[in-house]
């Protein structure tokens, strides 16, 4: 039995549109998903932030950027009298040292 092109045309229709919100439904859902997930990893965050700011030390801090440097070979660390270190960046042979502007 053949359905009349008006007729076929409006199911075709009708099973689009319902096709279409299926999709849009999922997206949806796929996207509350992901907020949860960005939600849950924030918290994370916010809670390691937390656990470190309670032990942080400026002692702690001098420690970390010193062992930081021994990892860089172009940085040479120069203590001064007030415990003060000075560093100061090696260039690559080859390559001009950095210019830093001045203002007046």
């Amino acid at each position: 039995m053949a359905l009349p092109p008006t007729v076929r045309d409006a199911i075709e229709r009708k099973l689009r549109a319902e096709q279409e919100f299926e999709q849009m439904k999922f997206v949806n859902q796929r996207e509350e998903m992901e907020a949860e997930r960005k939600r849950i990893e924030a918290r994370g965050v916010r809670d390691s932030q937390a656990i470190i700011a309670e032990t942080l030390s400026p002692q702690y801090l001098n420690y970390l950027w010193i062992r930081n440097l021994a990892e860089n070979q172009n940085v040479i660390y120069v203590a001064t009298e007030a415990n003060m270190p000075i560093f100061r960046s090696v260039e690559p042979r080859g390559s001009a040292p950095s210019e830093q502007k001045r203002t007046p």
